[in-house]
C-alpha cells in the first residue's frame, strides 16, 4: 500500500498463515510478497500482554514486555509485529472477520 500513496501503511500482522521469519508471507519489508493488501489489523489494544511467564520461558522474550504497545494511551497502543507465542501478538494486530466483513462491504460501495 506504500506504493499507493499510503504514509504509514502495515507491513505485517499476525496470521498463522502469514507466519512471522517466513521468507514468502512474513512483513512486506522483509519477504517475497508480505501480507495481502487489503486486511485490516486489530488495531490499538491498551490490554495488550504477553505471556504470564514471558521472561522466563523463550528466547524472544526480553527484561520488559514490548513499548509499545505496553506502557502507550490506549489508542497509541499498537506495534506492527507478528510474533506468535509467548509474544502474543495477535492480541493487537490479528484481523477479525467483524470488521473485515464490513469493511468489504463498504468498499463494495465504490467498485462499479
Amino acid at each position: 500500500m506504500g506504493g499507493l500513496g499510503a504514509s504509514n501503511p502495515v507491513d505485517q500482522f499476525y496470521h498463522t498463515w502469514f507466519v512471522h521469519g517466513s521468507a514468502k508471507w512474513d512483513s512486506v519489508k522483509d519477504s517475497t510478497y508480505g501480507p495481502p493488501p487489503g486486511l485490516l489489523v486489530g488495531g490499538p489494544n491498551p490490554g495488550y500482554h504477553w505471556e504470564n511467564a514471558c521472561p522466563a520461558v523463550h528466547p524472544l522474550c526480553g527484561a520488559q514486555s514490548p513499548t509499545p504497545p505496553t506502557g502507550q494511551p490506549p489508542q497509541k497502543s499498537y506495534v506492527d509485529f507478528n510474533d506468535s507465542w509467548p509474544l502474543n501478538s495477535w492480541e493487537v494486530t490479528e484481523n477479525s472477520n467483524g470488521y473485515q466483513s464490513a469493511y468489504i462491504r463498504l468498499l463494495s460501495r465504490f467498485v462499479s
